[in-house]
């Protein structure tokens, strides 16, 4: 079962051009609060995490909460990730990781944000040959030193309207993406939203650049907490 709130309360919502937006707060005025307490629970489990030692894929079975995912990769006690690499999906390519022989492990987590990451969640061992490292390498056509990955793309303009094109090719719809450090939403089609935007029964507010804005007040006299939800009962 979903948690969400613990404290009940009615939402109001006006729909216009696919946003939700609140459409009434409680009056009041918290005009220099730094924070406001987080009342919600959140479900950061990862049921499933497994090796495909066909594909070389690392794969997992979604948090339900989960607006990303941090994932490190180890061979034997030598970790090839510099940092956590961030995902947005439930798999990650790590060929470019496997180019020797010896025994590999990957760790996962699931993150809403940054105050909210769930436990590290470990693989199995998966032994590989020398056969199935010179595959790989010869794939990647890498010598196995360390980089950090961080599923680079690029943005475009289509039609006066930015989306988000992976390093893989793919885009990111209905859901959130990390990209520079910055929160994004993308619609139905793949477009970066702007303005007030409704996901998982919560309120978010995104600028005209489509970052989500977090711990402010928003344009319209509203508040959004350190992870960028409205927060019901105030305004200004």
């Amino acid at each position: 079962m979903k948690k969400g709130w613990k404290t009940a309360a009615a939402i109001a919502y006006i729909l216009a051009a696919g946003m939700v937006f609140p459409a009434s707060a409680a009056s009041g005025n918290i005009g220099g609060v730094q924070s406001i307490p987080d009342l919600r629970d959140y479900e950061l489990n990862i049921p499933d995490v497994r090796w495909d030692g066909e594909t070389g894929y690392a794969e997992w079975v979604e948090a339900e909460d989960a607006r990303r995912y941090e994932l490190k990769a180890h061979r034997g006690k030598t970790r090839l990730t510099t940092y956590p690499i961030y995902v947005t999906g439930t798999n990650f390519d790590l060929r470019e990781y496997i180019t020797q022989e010896g025994t590999y492990t990957f760790q996962v987590r699931a993150v809403y944000s940054s105050s909210h990451k769930g436990d590290w969640f470990e693989s199995e061992e998966w032994d590989v040959d020398g056969d199935t490292a010179k595959k790989f390498r010869d794939f990647s056509g890498r010598s196995g030193s360390d980089s950090n990955l961080e599923n680079a793309g690029q943005w475009i303009k289509d039609s006066g309207r930015w989306w988000y094109q992976n390093r893989d090719g793919s885009y990111t719809k209905n859901n959130w993406q990390y990209i520079g450090n910055k929160w994004y939403y993308f619609d139905s089609q793949g477009y970066m939203a702007t303005g007030w935007i409704n996901w998982k029964d919560h309120s978010y507010y995104c600028g005209d650049d489509g970052a989500m804005w977090a711990s402010c007040w928003t344009p319209d006299g509203y508040y959004v907490d350190g992870d960028g939800v409205w927060v019901q009962g105030y305004s200004k």
